[in-house]
């Protein structure tokens, strides 16, 4: 390429490089890549002067394949078989791409409006060559956030964590299963997605959302417990806790079943493994039934039996506070 743009018109000052769509910007791409919109592709940006007349001297030069790869071919959205080479300014490509123009000023609505797949269609795939600077320019604008607005963005997930989280045993309780397992899927991936914008790292579109996950620098800390969680939300008569691991089916407390409060993320137990725990060494033996928050609606208060100097469930006619 860069022998053609030096023949033509004297020499073209111009930035090539491989942004874009396509799994092998995001560097992705496999085997099944290569059966759909395949070959060699490459984007111009050059000055205004320098668009005209170039796209059909490129198509005239061009040669029908490099090392085997074609250079004219069709796409999905396409059927049209010619070069992909994309000519553009820079100050059109990124407007088409952001839905503004990257190469002046961001204001904070543009920033909040933009997706970090947008941003990463801009910012991965290699580039090539830059005599005049302007792709070089566009990635060092769209490294990252400015700081107020990255801390926005990180508040706006920790506070959608907050109010939806609730939600997921609210659900499980109502024995409302398929519900509980939708919001625990959801909030994984809010959780995952916060972990890319703690590591300032632009997350991908869903397709590549957990292959670029697992290559965050801290992620090894949390995939094992985000692979166990989401496959049992996704796994019928089943739901998930953020304090880890499986949990049982969830169902509505009958008479035959209490919900154990022992720790965060309540589970439904048998009614026969209470009055076992109650009958302990380390519960009050004039325990009959064990409550909890769940079922009364309010904090279970803590007693002592005064007989036994242990714990004492509610009911225990000789506890004290």
């Amino acid at each position: 390429m860069a022998p053609l743009l030096g023949q033509c018109n004297g020499g073209i000052a111009h930035a090539a490089g491989r942004p874009g769509t396509g799994s092998d910007v995001l560097g992705f791409d496999d085997e099944m890549s290569r059966d759909h919109d395949w070959g060699v592709r490459l984007t111009l940006l050059v000055e205004p002067a320098g668009l005209d007349g170039l796209s059909d001297y490129l198509d005239a030069h061009l040669p029908d394949d490099v090392h085997g790869h074609p250079t004219r071919f069709p796409l999905s959205n396409d059927p049209t078989i010619r070069h992909r080479i994309d000519i553009d300014t820079a100050e059109r490509c990124t407007a088409a791409c952001l839905g503004f123009d990257a190469t002046s000023r961001i204001d904070t609505l543009e920033w909040l409006a933009t997706s970090s797949q947008s941003v990463l269609e801009l910012t991965a795939g290699s580039v090539f060559a830059d005599t005049i600077g302007t792709l070089t320019e566009i990635r060092r604008r769209l490294r990252w956030y400015p700081d107020d607005v990255w801390r926005y963005v990180v508040a706006t997930s920790w506070s959608r964590l907050a109010e939806e989280l609730p939600l997921m045993s609210r659900a499980g309780i109502r024995g409302d299963e398929v519900g509980a397992s939708i919001i625990a899927a959801r909030l994984a991936g809010v959780a995952m997605r916060l972990g890319f914008q703690l590591e300032r790292i632009w997350a991908p579109y869903p397709k590549w959302f957990g292959a670029a996950f697992t290559g965050l620098p801290r992620a090894s800390r949390v995939r094992r417990r985000a692979r166990s969680d989401v496959a049992c939300a996704l796994l019928a008569g089943t739901s998930t806790s953020p304090c880890g691991g499986v949990r049982t089916p969830l169902r509505r407390p009958t008479l035959d079943s209490a919900t154990d409060c022992s720790r965060p993320g309540a589970r439904t137990v048998p009614r026969s493994a209470v009055l076992h725990r109650a009958t302990s060494d380390d519960r009050c033996p004039h325990a009959t039934r064990h409550r909890c928050r769940h079922w009364q609606r309010r904090p279970m208060v803590r007693q002592r039996c005064g007989a036994h100097g242990t714990a004492a469930a509610p009911g225990c006619d000789q506890s004290s506070p």
